[in-house]
């Protein structure tokens, strides 16, 4: 059994630094996909947000989230509940696996800044609107 719950930082912070590395901000938040031993298998870590949008991290260690909603959820967190239109990606270029899988997801590319990661490694600037995105539900829609 999948479950998830809000992302509580002083006890999951470890783990999503380990497996995401994002940085830590005033204003992290995000959930977690968990086992029913509580063991986290997935995470989507929100931060820098604007009126309108919020960055997005996405972590996935079980496939199995995504077919038990993993998505559906994330897309009713950050457009519903936390009221925001659209939100962005930013990966390594060298992170093909990441880059294919946000645009199997319905992300897409926006722009590339060279060098951005490091030396030689630019970031791909990846986006979803809450307008497009195929994995609000039709009921959430409305709300």
């Amino acid at each position: 059994m999948i479950g998830f719950r809000d992302l509580v930082l002083r006890t999951d912070w470890e783990w999503v630094s380990r497996v995401i590395s994002p940085i830590l901000c005033a204003d992290t938040c995000g959930i977690v996909a968990t086992t029913e031993k509580g063991e986290i298998v997935g995470a989507a870590i929100y931060d820098s947000f604007t009126v309108s949008s919020a960055n997005i991290h996405l972590a996935v260690l079980q496939p199995t989230i995504l077919r038990r909603g993993f998505l559906h959820a994330v897309a009713g967190d950050i457009f519903i509940r936390r009221g925001r239109s659209r939100i962005f990606g930013l990966t390594p270029e060298n992170n093909k696996r990441a880059i294919k899988f946000n645009r199997h997801i319905g992300m897409r590319e926006v722009a590339r800044i060279p060098d951005a990661y490091d030396e030689g490694v630019g970031y791909v600037i990846t986006r979803m609107d809450r307008a497009d995105s195929p994995w609000l539900a039709h009921n959430e829609e409305a709300a």
